[in-house]
């Protein structure tokens, strides 16, 4: 044939960013936001943090003006260096784990729709606040 062959498949996955910030006591907090921008970011972040807090963040650039900006102390913690934990009580696995435990839960509904991403989020931090009730239990409460 003469003609050109026809490309299948969508071409590359856009990936919807998601703030989740964990505090030592355990609160948690998400978004989902429009673009992984500074702004973005610092909107969802300010209401969070207080005078004398520790920013504790993976190596976005956008965090070091944001600590800035807010005046508070930022710990920087870079994965390509082998960097898990800055002056022996700073580390970010606590939200590793978090997400891990999140990627595995969602990976049962084989794909969702990036509208109700927000909807799992609060479905997964719930089922984490209430351990005590089984899947069975969820199930029949559903029904």
């Amino acid at each position: 044939m003469n003609r050109k062959s026809r490309k299948r498949g969508g071409g590359k996955i856009e990936k919807v960013p998601i703030f989740i910030a964990l505090d030592r006591s355990g609160a948690i907090s998400h978004k989902v936001l429009e673009r992984n921008t500074k702004e973005n970011i610092q909107a969802q972040l300010k209401p969070l943090l207080s005078s004398g807090s520790v920013l504790c963040t993976d190596g976005n650039l956008s965090y070091k003006g944001i600590a800035k900006e807010l005046d508070i102390d930022h710990k920087r913690l870079i994965g390509l260096d082998n960097q898990r934990v800055v002056e022996g009580i700073y580390h970010i696995q606590t939200l590793n784990n978090y997400m891990m435990r999140w990627k595995a839960w969602l990976r049962r509904f084989n794909g969702i729709g990036t509208d109700y991403i927000e909807n799992y989020l609060s479905w997964f931090r719930f089922m984490e606040d209430n351990t005590e009730y089984s899947d069975q239990t969820w199930i029949k409460e559903a029904l």
